[in-house]
């Protein structure tokens, strides 16, 4: 007995729609969206990064979505619908590279299909296709450059080597983490390396493209007066990042554990049986890799596990075809639907309302501004020179780092400008008395969480 085919397929397609009513309608991390659609429009406006505001990610997002804001309505919740598009778009060119994968290297079309399947099953995929950031599309040039280095090590061409090198070249100006899970592959690069020496040659040349991307990148930095302050913010403060959030220090590794286990049984067992191949032993290897990288560098939030959550279904998906045992397959079909189940709980109790309500009152109020002091209004930010990111906890700690100051005073600033709108958390918020007075005396609530300033305290 197999899997039924068509209980498959239902299955996939139940899970696409879950994927398009997550885009429209889920609040799962809308922070972290509308947080690099704001530095989007920033970079639109000819601010530049690390200079005229605060972030500590790699910026090449923001550069290439800046000229589609120009040229869209400038209309805050069209702006994050095209977003998140956008996004889902490239995740859809993802899938289509792990489908080459599938076809050339590690199976067939049935295993691709199962590798969807499983993959789709955790909600963090559901959000993660669709989220507007740079791990998206990050993701995208990762996985481009795995495929065309599979095809280096089958056909040895050095313009395959060079192509790999430009895409996870692309894919770390996206995002700077993902060299830690390049890294692992220097293992089968280097055994490619001693068994066939004239490789050198090959790897020399194609590194030419990828160190010229770096180094104009590098130069570009240092002409805007702007590396040090990149080198702080994306590499120092991000080391000590995981400190600034009141969470659980461990990993959001543990929530997977069980299907890690499974993936790692399995690839276990086909390799005793001699069963798997060269690029499924590369896959377990990065498998490997990323397992280590989110134990040491805690992975706080599910949705950075996403990788790793694609190389556990790869494992997966190649070995499901064998499984023939009828009670095996039974438990199969209860998780595809439990796990269903579990993931439109989740879409259910993060609804965008209030999302889409902060964005609607910038549309309405050309002139109006909307401070971030908690998360309810999922962090957009005003004004343009005075972004900062986390908080209180982000600035002090930049503080401490580099015994710099990026002098931030909720009430002050406050009082100076005319901010209409804050978001505020009266009943959980740790700011302090002097600024929950302050805004119960110049502020009335529109929500329990955000707040219009009054009327006869305007300016």
């Amino acid at each position: 007995m197999l899997l039924n085919r068509k209980f498959i397929y239902i299955m996939l397609g139940l899970q696409f729609i879950g994927i398009i009513l997550t885009l429209l309608f889920s609040n799962t991390i809308s922070a972290d969206n509308i947080e690099h659609l704001r530095m989007s429009f920033l970079v639109s406006e000819g601010y530049v990064p690390y200079r005229d505001f605060f972030e500590h990610h790699h910026p090449l997002m923001w550069y290439i979505f800046a000229p589609i804001i120009k040229v869209l309505p400038q209309n805050a919740i069209l702006l994050f619908y095209v977003s998140r598009i956008l996004s889902l778009s490239a995740s859809g060119a993802l899938f289509y590279i792990i489908y080459r994968l599938f076809r050339e290297f590690l199976g067939n079309r049935k295993q691709f299909i199962y590798f969807l399947a499983v993959v789709f099953s955790f909600f963090p995929l559901w959000y993660g296709v669709c989220i507007f950031k740079p791990d998206t599309f990050m993701r995208l040039f990762y996985f481009a450059g795995l495929y065309l280095f599979f095809r280096y090590i089958r056909d040895e061409k050095t313009k395959d080597l060079m192509y790999c090198g430009i895409c996870f070249t692309v894919a770390f100006l996206f995002l700077q983490t993902i060299a830690f899970s390049i890294l692992p592959l220097a293992l089968p690069l280097g055994y490619v390396l001693y068994k066939k020496p004239s490789a050198v040659k090959q790897l020399a040349l194609a590194a030419i493209p990828s160190l010229l991307l770096i180094g104009a990148t590098i130069f570009a930095l240092i002409i805007s007066g702007t590396w040090q302050a990149y080198f702080d913010l994306n590499w120092l403060l991000n080391k000590h990042v995981s400190g600034l959030f009141s969470l659980d220090k461990s990993s959001a590794v543990w929530n997977f554990l069980p299907l890690f286990v499974a993936a790692a049984t399995i690839f276990i067992l086909m390799y005793k049986k001699q069963n798997t191949s060269l690029y499924l032993n590369i896959i377990a290897l990065l498998f490997v890799g990323e397992f280590i990288q989110h134990c040491i560098f805690l992975a706080l939030f599910p949705h950075y596990l996403i990788n790793l959550l694609i190389f556990s279904a790869l494992i997966i998906a190649v070995y499901l075809p064998q499984i023939t045992n009828k009670t095996a397959i039974n438990y199969l079909y209860a998780f595809f639907i439990a796990f269903f189940i579990l993931n439109i709980l989740a879409l259910t109790s993060h609804p965008i309302k209030d999302t889409l309500k902060a964005l609607k009152l910038l549309n309405n109020h050309q002139n109006a501004t909307l401070l971030h002091i908690d998360y309810f209004t999922d962090q957009i930010y005003v004004p343009l020179r005075s972004y900062h990111t986390l908080g209180d906890d982000t600035l002090n700690l930049y503080n401490k780092l580099f015994n710099k100051a990026y002098p931030f005073d909720f009430v002050t600033y406050l009082s100076r400008n005319n901010i209409k709108y804050i978001d505020f958390k009266l009943a959980q918020t740790n700011r302090g008395k002097t600024l929950t007075d302050f805004i119960l005396n110049n502020y009335e609530p529109l929500t329990d969480n955000l707040w219009q300033l009054r009327e006869n305290t305007e300016k």
